[in-house]
């Protein structure tokens, strides 16, 4: 990863990786895209309200200059690419984000069980 890349981080949960990047990247002239829960195709309203006031308050957390502009993408089942093809540098998966993914693929064997 150089600090003028394209990454992608999925699924950030509080920032710590953002706090990182965000301001390394910003001073290369790099981008960071913010991978955010999707709410689309839930019929829960409450749930939907949730996703999206999290997904607001992890950007407010990211309005200060030193942390460059900041793109947004979602991701949930029903979600189309992450970012355009061909733009992105490197990803960046937390084990916070991964821990759920390995739970469910223990659950269901059509899934592959993502390495730890």
């Amino acid at each position: 990863m150089e600090p003028d890349d394209t990454v992608v981080e999925i699924w950030p949960g509080g920032g710590w990786y953002t706090n990182i990047l965000a301001p390394w990247l910003a001073s290369g002239g790099g981008q960071l895209v913010e991978v955010l829960f999707d709410p689309a195709g839930i019929d829960d309203a409450a749930r939907v309200a949730r996703i999206n006031s999290n997904n607001d308050s992890f950007k407010s957390n990211y309005t200060d200059a030193k942390f460059g502009t900041i793109a947004y993408s979602g991701f949930s089942a029903n979600s189309g690419p992450l970012a355009e093809p061909g733009s992105v540098d490197a990803s960046s998966l937390s084990e916070t984000s991964t821990t759920g993914w390995r739970a469910a693929t223990s659950r269901n064997s059509s899934m592959t069980p993502m390495p730890r």
